[in-house]
């Protein structure tokens, strides 16, 4: 079978790469993969890394580069005027207009001919940050195989997303997803995304664990872990003022396992070496290292971090994926974009999957600051990790991780049966 493959699977962050990675394992090597990618150079290293054994084309949507006219004076003043009087109305992009920008056209829709299903893997990309973002034309290199797809009538099975808060760019997802007609959508969370598909058109999901909650058995194959003795995780991810505000709260987290002979290993899902260079410099502990990577953070080395680590202090999602999967302790310090609502909708929605609303407090899993998570640690570390270990052992958490792994199973059964 000829498979085609869309998603934010171009990117280093762990989190966006590792979805791809898991969800072609599970697909096979029996078949035949395009694969649509923005960051061509990466890619080829996932290929030599993870997926030598498969059959499998990375092709690049290129795309015009916008026309960018300078604006006169006059025409400050005209939009200035608009905006006091509120008189700017929004445009959005058509699917035709999107497709027009792409430099290859033919190669791409060439390649749609040739498949027999596109798969849009999973992520939180729909939504109202990647299309205002500077991230707006890899959503739309994203889309694009989606908008030849629905051109060609060729079935659509998107994988495990997250979709919404859209806000302003309702109007355009409301566009792209009716393009999508007869498409399988597949839903990580059951918190705000079907509201939010629903405001679009779409009342037909399929409720999926996330892309990266059950590790095929090939991503099992890391002993990394074994260099650091007894070790907890650090995955942040800010901007450096933002790092400086925290900073006290950090040296104190780092401090108190220091007393406990616990080594802090901070280990980012995407590399900045900006980060790296500020907290080497401003937090002297002998106990407090950094996780040595390449190019990149590896999946299989990752999972192997996370599941012996005695904690996990992240911002990322799917570093609370991937603890939770593996039954070790997770502090999620939520992240605002804009407001909570992104985050809230991911982390809740996946907790809810895992463990069920009504067995859990949202509280052991969240805090919304470091100074928070420092106080927790001080105040109850050994009881609050002691908390979490038996919400691992409720049967209530082995029983949905197989209702989950059956939906899983079934749904890409749908992808590879015609």
């Amino acid at each position: 079978m000829k498979i085609a493959i869309t998603g934010p699977l171009a990117d280093k962050n762990l989190g966006d790469y590792g979805m791809f990675i898991n969800n072609i394992y599970d697909l096979s090597s029996e078949h035949e993969y395009t694969v649509f990618s923005y960051n061509s150079d990466f890619v080829k290293s996932l290929k030599q890394d993870f997926l030598s054994d498969f059959n499998l084309d990375f092709v690049d949507v290129d795309l015009k580069q916008k026309e960018q006219k300078k604006p006169s004076i006059l025409d400050k003043v005209k939009k200035l005027r608009r905006q006091i009087l509120s008189l700017d109305r929004k445009k959005y992009p058509t699917p035709l207009e999107i497709i027009n920008r792409c430099e290859n056209f033919d190669e791409i829709k060439n390649k749609i001919i040739e498949s027999d299903v596109l798969v849009v893997s999973g992520g939180g990309y729909f939504n109202d940050l990647w299309y205002n973002w500077k991230r707006s034309d890899d959503l739309f290199k994203i889309i694009i195989p989606i908008i030849f797809a629905s051109y060609l009538k060729k079935k659509i099975v998107f994988t495990a997303n997250g979709y919404g808060p859209f806000d302003d760019s309702s109007s355009f997802y409301s566009m792209i997803f009716s393009e999508a007609k007869g498409a399988y959508f597949g839903c990580r969370d059951e918190k705000l995304s079907p509201l939010y598909l629903s405001d679009i058109g779409v009342y037909k999901y399929e409720k999926l664990p996330d892309d990266l909650y059950l590790i095929h058995d090939n991503l099992l194959n890391s002993n990394k872990s074994k260099c650091y003795g007894d070790y907890i995780i650090i995955e942040l991810y800010d901007s450096i003022s933002m790092f400086s505000k925290n900073l006290e709260s950090l040296r104190n987290i780092v401090s108190y396992f220091e007393e406990k002979n616990i080594t802090v290993v901070f280990m980012p899902f995407d590399i900045n070496k900006k980060t790296e260079e500020f907290l080497r410099k401003n937090i002297a502990n002998k106990n407090f290292v950094f996780y040595e990577m390449n190019d990149y953070l590896k999946l299989n080395d990752a999972i192997d971090m996370i599941k012996n680590a005695k904690l996990v202090i992240c911002n990322r999602y799917h570093a609370m994926v991937l603890s939770v999967a593996n039954k070790t302790p997770i502090i999620n310090v939520i992240k605002p974009v804009g407001d909570y609502r992104y985050y809230y909708n991911k982390n809740a929605g996946f907790l809810d999957n895992a463990f069920g609303s009504e067995n859990i407090n949202y509280n052991d899993f969240i805090k919304s600051s470091l100074d928070d998570v420092y106080y927790l640690i001080k105040s109850e570390y050994d009881s609050f990790c002691e908390r979490q270990n038996k919400i691992y052992d409720l049967d209530i958490y082995l029983s949905n991780k197989n209702k989950l792994k059956e939906k899983r199973s079934k749904y890409f059964d749908n992808i590879v049966n015609r």
